[in-house]
C-alpha cells in the first residue's frame, strides 16, 4: 500500500481497437477518485498514452493465418 513505502501494483491496460466505450478513466467515479488522490498527493495520474507496437504476429476472427503488422495501442500504466 502507499502507507507502506512500497510501491503499488503494476497494471497495464491497452485497447488496441479504441472501442467505444473504453474511456473508462473519466467515466468511473473509482477511477476518477483515484486520480484525486494522486493529484493531491503530487503523483502522476492514470492517463492514457498512444505507442506504436511494430511487427506484431497475430490472427483475428476471420483471418486464419498469422500475419505480421504494426499496430497503435493506447495504454495506461501505473506502477512504472
Amino acid at each position: 500500500s502507499f502507507e507502506e513505502g512500497r510501491p503499488p501494483v503494476k497494471v497495464i491496460i491497452t485497447d488496441s481497437q479504441q472501442f467505444h466505450g473504453t474511456n473508462f478513466l473519466e467515466e468511473l467515479a473509482e477511477l476518477l477518485e483515484l486520480n484525486e488522490l494522486f493529484e493531491q498527493n503530487n503523483w502522476e495520474q492514470l492517463k492514457w498514452e498512444t505507442q506504436k507496437l511494430e511487427n506484431v504476429c497475430g490472427s483475428g476472427v476471420l483471418i486464419d493465418e498469422d500475419q505480421i503488422y504494426d499496430v497503435d495501442v493506447r495504454v495506461v500504466r501505473w506502477g512504472w
